[in-house]
């Protein structure tokens, strides 16, 4: 019995780090790409929400496109280079 707990917990150890790993492959920002919200709050680690409220306030420079909004990757970097967080 203990022999198969330890390799379950292996085993969702290993699909963690994979998961983990693929995460932080998906990350990186392309400054010349436009990112929609949801797109921009993975690479933020943020809610959709949260982001929605960041655009709305200005501290993230986007546009609304058809009740959507598109965020360019530059400025999501720069979002990143100056948030005090």
């Amino acid at each position: 019995m203990w022999t198969i707990l330890t390799r379950v917990g292996t085993l969702m150890s290993m699909a963690a780090a994979v998961v983990h790993y693929y995460d932080q492959r998906h990350r990186e920002v392309n400054s010349s790409r436009i990112y929609n919200s949801t797109e921009a709050a993975r690479l933020l680690g943020i809610s959709r929400k949260t982001m929605i409220k960041l655009l709305e306030k200005g501290r993230i420079r986007g546009r609304l496109v058809n009740g959507n909004y598109r965020v360019p990757g530059s400025s999501i970097i720069e979002y990143l280079s100056h948030d005090p967080e």
